[in-house]
């Protein structure tokens, strides 16, 4: 059996406007490799990157777009279909189970090709999590700057 010892850094972030606790859990693998691991309120989400160049993970997440790193630590969607919106464009009342019941009229107003052109709307899960990721990126960067 080999076993590695790793360092790893956790923090805790208290106080953050609309959000609770959040703890970040930061793990060093190797030059150029790292891992993440992010959680709040009963969720995780976790990334490993084995290609940041010479950055630390701490250094790479905080550079990073939260768009980008959202797409890293979770599948969710950045949009999602609105039902209100269909279900007030046709005058009847659906959700994504009634959907299909509807073909007819999703046609008539969207046409043929209805199932791509139904309209979006924001994703909240999605957004909730771009939060925790901006405050994140907020205290690697300020302890970066601390030098800590």
């Amino acid at each position: 059996m080999d076993i590695n010892t790793n360092q790893v850094i956790m923090l805790t972030l208290t106080e953050l406007e609309r959000l609770d606790p959040v703890r970040v859990i930061l793990e060093d693998i190797e030059a150029g490799k790292g891992r993440i691991i992010i959680t709040c309120y009963g969720k995780a989400w976790t990334a490993y990157w084995g290609g940041m160049g010479d950055q630390t993970i701490s250094q790479f997440f905080y550079n990073a777009p939260e768009e980008y790193l959202a797409g890293n630590l979770s599948n969710i969607s950045k949009t999602t279909t609105d039902y209100d919106a269909i279900s007030k464009a046709i005058n009847e009342d659906v959700d994504s189970d009634s959907l299909h019941c509807h073909t007819s009229q999703l046609e008539d107003h969207y046409g043929v090709h209805w199932r791509l052109d139904l309209p979006e709307k924001e994703n909240h899960p999605y957004t909730y999590l771009c939060r925790i990721i901006k405050a994140v990126q907020t205290a690697l960067k300020e302890i970066d700057k601390e030098g800590k």
